[in-house]
C-alpha cells in the first residue's frame, strides 16, 4: 500500500527518491511545488539551492538520562532514532543536514553498536560521541562507514557546559563540525546511499485498508522512567511527543514532533554484565507507522551494513513518508503498545 496524497494540487502525485548523496534531484512538474526546485534525501523537505539538498548527514548520540533532559537541539534533528540501552534508559541518534544551524546539540553521550549500523545507510556520515561500549569501539576502529568523531581524539570539537551536571554536559554544534567537514572531509568523501520515499504533496494519508485506522495517540512503555506517547494534533498536522504524560520539548522550548512515527520492532538481548544490549539492525521486523493521524502496520528490512532500512506494507510496497521530521522508535520484538481511537 503506497501512501496517496489525501487532497491532491491538480490531481497529480509527485514521489520523490535520490540515490546519490551528491546528485541534485530537480521536480519535472511545477505543479505540486512551484516554489521549490530541489529536495534532500533526509527528510524530503524542499530547498532552494543544489548546496542545500546535497548537504551531507551529520549523527549525534544524545543523552536521555531523566537529568539530561531537556536537551538541547533535538527538536531541530530530521531524524532520531530513540532505541533500548543499559540500565532501562533508552538514547537518540539524532541526524541533521550538515548546513544546518544549530547553536547547541546534546548533551552528548556515548556510541553503541546498532546506532552505528543505523548511521551507517547515509553515505559515511559523521558520528558525533563521547566513548562508547567495547563493542561499538571496535564497530568504530574496523569501519569506514561512518565517519567517527569521538570526543576523546576530537575534543576540541565538544565543549562542557558549567550549567549541567556531569556526565550530562557535554555539547557540540553545527559550526563544530563544519569545522570538522571544512578541514577533514575531502579525506572522507561520501559514500553512495539511497534515501527514503517521500511524498511531495504534503496533504497525504495512509491509504484506507484493514491495516490502517485513525488513532488519537500511541504509547510506548519502555520502561518505569521512558513511557513515550506521541499523540496527534489535528490542528497543526503532526505528532507531538509526550514523556510520562508531559509534552515533550527540548532546552529552547521547542516542542518535540514529527510528521513520521516508527516503530521498529527488532530482537534485544544482553551481552555482558552491564547489561549491554545487542539489537538487530540488520534483517528484518515488523514495524508500525503513524502518520496523519493514523495507524498502519507492516514490516522493516535491511539487506547489509550500509544498505538502508526500508518499511513496508502488508501488499510489499514501500512506505512513503510524509516530508518533514521523522522519528524512528525502536522496541523490543514483543513489546506491547498502548494505542487510543
Amino acid at each position: 500500500m503506497a501512501l496517496a496524497a489525501g487532497a491532491l494540487l491538480a490531481g497529480i502525485i509527485l514521489v520523490w527518491r535520490q540515490d546519490q548523496p551528491g546528485a541534485i534531484t530537480k521536480l519535472e512538474s511545477k505543479t505540486a511545488y512551484p516554489h521549490k526546485q530541489f529536495y534532500r534525501s533526509l527528510d524530503g523537505l524542499g530547498v532552494d539551492t543544489a548546496e542545500a539538498a546535497r548537504s551531507r548527514v551529520v549523527g549525534v548520540a544524545i543523552d536521555n538520562h531523566p537529568d539530561a533532559r531537556p536537551q538541547l537541539g533535538l527538536s531541530q534533528a530530521a531524524v532520531v532514532y530513540e532505541a533500548p540501552v543499559e540500565g532501562n534508559l533508552t538514547r537518540f541518534l539524532a541526524l541533521y543536514p550538515a548546513s544546518s544551524t544549530v547553536e547547541s546539540v546534546g548533551p552528548v553521550r556515548s556510541a553503541r553498536p546498532y546506532f552505528i549500523d543505523w548511521l551507517a545507510e547515509y553515505g559515511n556520515a559523521l558520528y558525533l560521541h563521547s566513548g562508547g561500549s567495547p563493542e561499538a569501539l571496535r564497530f568504530l576502529k574496523s569501519t569506514r562507514a561512518v565517519f567517527d568523531i569521538n570526543e576523546f581524539s576530537w575534543g576540541e570539537y565538544f565543549w562542557r557546559d558549567a550549567r549541567f551536571t556531569p556526565p550530562h554536559n557535554l555539547f557540540t554544534s553545527s559550526s563544530r563540525w563544519q569545522e570538522i567537514l571544512s578541514a577533514y572531509g575531502e579525506r572522507r568523501p561520501e559514500r553512495s546511499s539511497e534515501g527514503w520515499q517521500f511524498a511531495t504533496n504534503t496533504p497525504a494519508s495512509l491509504p484506507a485498508t484493514t491495516s490502517v485506522r485513525a488513532v488519537s495517540a500511541l504509547a510506548i512503555p519502555y520502561a518505569p522512567d521512558y513511557r513515550v506517547e506521541w499523540r496527534w494534533n489535528a490542528s497543526h498536522q503532526r505528532w507531538e511527543r509526550e514523556v510520562n504524560g508531559v509534552g515533550a520539548r527540548d532546552a529552547g522550548g521547542e516542542a518535540l514532533a514529527a510528521d513520521n512515527v516508527i516503530i521498529q520492532y527488532v530482537s534485544a538481548r544482553a551481552v555482558d554484565e552491564e547489561g549491554r544490549l545487542e539489537l538487530t539492525a540488520q534483517g528484518e521486523g515488523e514495524a508500525r507507522f503513524l502518520q496523519r493521524g493514523q495507524l498502519g502496520s507492516g514490516t522493516w528490512r535491511k539487506n547489509e551494513a550500509t544498505a538502508r532500512t526500508r518499511f513496508y506494507h502488508p501488499d510489499g510496497s514501500e512506505l512513503t513518508l510524509v516530508p518533514g521530521i521523522t522519528w524512528v522508535q525502536v522496541v523490543a520484538a514483543g513489546t506491547t503498545l498502548e494505542i487510543s481511537n
